[in-house]
């Protein structure tokens, strides 16, 4: 699973530059796209929690 997060957290993020400091971010600021990144976050986050316990 996280590596499927991962495709899709890259599909609605735009590319990472010295512009962006390498944060994350939606790649148009869209409402939706940022409520997707929000959500893959949260899951990707609870796969590592569940892959420590």
């Amino acid at each position: 699973m996280p590596i499927v997060i991962e495709e899709l957290t890259a599909e609605i993020t735009v590319e990472t530059g010295d512009d962006v400091g390498g944060e994350i971010r939606p790649a148009d600021s869209d409402a939706a796209a940022a409520a997707t990144l929000e959500l893959l976050a949260l899951a990707h986050e609870r796969e590592q929690r569940l892959a420590v316990d």
